[in-house]
């Protein structure tokens, strides 16, 4: 039996998509989205493209700009700090509840991802892998630990 997706799930999944790479920072604040790039990378027509940015864009992630189509909104700094500090929150606290489960493979893993990050002129988009895959390693942990 074949499933056939009902109408607007593909803008639906453009939004997800593009709103996982905004968040990650695969899509990083200020960068200028071409729509063309963005349907061909994502297979695409620009049709519904241009319907998920403005969804986007309703939600504050995409901006537009005059002459320049969207880009991505740029973080507020307070947004940044509110962020930290939540993290500091919360990281102690779990890392420790997880400590003791942490293997000789997932040290390896985390310093093969900080090996990614200190590796001399790499880029934005490199390092930002690297720190997701490093951090990667100990939410595996926790999702063992805690499935949903």
């Amino acid at each position: 039996m074949s499933t056939v997706k009902r109408p607007g799930t593909v803008v639906d999944d453009l939004v997800e998509n593009l709103r996982e790479r905004i968040v990650t920072g695969a899509l990083a604040p200020g960068v200028r989205l071409s729509q063309q790039q963005l349907a061909e990378d994502l297979q695409v027509s620009r049709t519904p493209l241009r319907e998920a940015l403005q969804r986007l864009a309703t939600e504050g992630l995409v901006i537009g700009q005059a002459n320049r189509g969207m880009v991505v909104a740029p973080v507020p700094l307070s947004d940044v700090e509110d962020a930290y500090a939540l993290r500091l929150l919360v990281e102690p606290a779990t890392v420790a509840a997880i400590v003791e489960t942490v293997t000789d493979d997932d040290i390896a893993a985390m310093e093969k991802a900080l090996g990614g990050m200190e590796r001399a002129g790499v880029s934005t988009r490199d390092f930002q892998k690297a720190h997701a895959a490093y951090h990667e390693v100990m939410l595996k942990r926790f999702r063992r630990m805690h499935p949903s």
